[in-house]
């Protein structure tokens, strides 16, 4: 048999190509294990005493000693933790450490999630039906710790560049949260702006217990917690900021929801919008979480609008459509901004403007798309 240089290139691409797949399923199942380390503050434990054997953070936390020596050796055989050459105990590099202890480790808790979904998804490619989003193991938790950590952070961001949002929060305003969540958002708002009202609403009947669950432990008296459909309609209490977090590129009917959100906002009041953002695949950057964002585009965000009534002609994803859409239902333009403190997401914030009585929003949905 002849070899043939072709031959031999297209084995080596092979043996590569191999080698990436190993590399992924091995990234994968790390990334399991830093999820698991986040969720029993592996991570800080470590950071608190410096440096640790399996014994040692078996005292420390309590755990068995069998498992955290499994979980020490994948952290170190990844490059997540290093150990000493002579006494065996693992440490967190010093560069870690606001990685590995803060918001970021979070992000890893979604790998469960969408491996818990895998069989629900498989079938919905089959009928088409999508996946309900209570059928996605402890979504509420998970991103009720990424609320707090990224949503809230971000939000307050977006609002110090908003002219005179600040000061209106400062001596009292009127704010709508929907698609509120567990509420970490408008707690952190809430504490930061008392004289202020907040109101939240969700869909969704768990995150609505867990977010008023949060208010109690917190005692905030200036919000209010509320399980409604906001396409059902929203009082025109002329409220002064509405914040819509992943609500309009997954809603069946989008145009009627920001038509909601035009009709209960003040004449200079403002629509602070968070959408998931779309992976950079342009240009000379890499996005190193593109793969993680059609991952949960896929598997997430698609099945569950999908099962809420969302129909393919109706997806906005693309941020081109969104902006015309938005136009057109009475919001100035302005610039989507993906900010280091929310990775995942994207925030726009919007100046109400007047309609005309002739307005496009009594148009066909399907008109308002194209």
């Amino acid at each position: 048999m002849t070899f043939t240089t072709e031959t031999r290139v297209s084995d080596v691409r092979t043996e590569l190509y191999r080698d990436r797949l190993h590399s992924m399923l091995s990234e994968a199942a790390a990334g399991l294990l830093v999820s698991l380390g986040s969720q029993l503050d592996l991570f800080r434990s470590i950071s608190q005493l410096g440096k640790a054997s399996a014994e040692d953070l078996a005292i420390h936390t309590g755990l068995h000693e069998q498992g955290l020596t499994s979980w020490l050796d994948c952290m170190h055989s990844t490059g997540i933790l290093e150990r000493e050459a002579d006494c065996g105990r693992y440490f967190l590099p010093d560069y870690s450490l606001p990685i590995l202890t803060g918001p970021d480790t979070l992000l890893f808790s979604q790998l469960a999630m969408l491996a818990g979904v895998e069989q629900p998804v498989h079938d919905a490619f089959r009928h088409g039906s999508g996946v309900h989003p209570t059928l996605y193991p402890r979504q509420e938790l998970i991103s009720d710790g990424l609320e707090s950590d990224t949503e809230s952070k971000a939000a307050l961001e977006l609002l110090n560049l908003a002219p005179g949002m600040i000061r209106r929060l400062e001596c009292g305003a009127m704010v709508l949260h929907a698609g509120c969540g567990s509420g970490q958002v408008l707690l952190a708002l809430a504490r930061r702006f008392p004289r202020s009202r907040f109101i939240g609403l969700d869909i969704n009947e768990t995150a609505i217990r867990l977010a008023r669950r949060n208010q109690l432990r917190l005692n905030s008296c200036n919000l209010h917690f509320e399980r409604r459909n906001v396409l059902q309609g929203l009082e025109r209490q002329g409220y002064d900021l509405v914040i819509a977090t992943g609500m309009v590129s997954a809603c069946p009917e989008p145009a009627h929801m920001l038509m909601h959100f035009h009709d209960a906002l003040a004449t200079d009041g403002m629509l602070l919008l968070r959408e998931l953002r779309p992976p950079l695949e342009t240009g000379h950057t890499q996005d190193r979480l593109a793969g993680f964002l059609h991952a949960f585009e896929c598997m997430v965000s698609g099945p569950q609008a999908i099962a809420m009534g969302q129909t393919a002609a109706t997806h906005i994803g693309d941020r081109s459509t969104m902006e015309r859409l938005l136009l057109r239902s009475g919001f100035a333009s302005s610039e989507w901004q993906e900010l280091s403190s929310d990775p995942l997401g994207s925030w726009c914030l919007l100046d109400r403007v007047e309609m005309l009585a002739s307005s496009p929003l009594s148009f066909p949905e399907s008109l308002l798309l194209t």
